[in-house]
């Protein structure tokens, strides 16, 4: 390994740590804004009409909504594993 190269693995290894910091106190952020709308107030989510509750969320963004599916299935409500 070049000194180059082990220079460039340290710095990118030094921008992700200090990333991790950054972010890591939005971890346990409560839900806010429009999240009470799109899913506390999604029945079809919480009552498991997949279908339904995607069209609640919307189709123009359909990664997301997907993923929110899967989170609500995973934890419910916990705030964590939305992140």
């Amino acid at each position: 390994m070049t000194r180059g190269a082990l220079r460039t693995g340290l710095a990118a290894a030094g921008v992700c740590v200090a990333a991790a910091v950054a972010y890591l106190p939005s971890f346990w952020v409560p839900f806010q804004f429009d999240d009470y709308a799109r899913l506390h107030d999604n029945y079809s989510l919480q009552h498991g009409g997949w279908l339904e509750a995607l069209l609640w969320l919307g189709t123009a963004r359909i990664v997301p909504a997907l993923t929110f599916m899967l989170n609500y299935q995973v934890s419910g409500f916990e705030p964590l594993i939305y992140h």
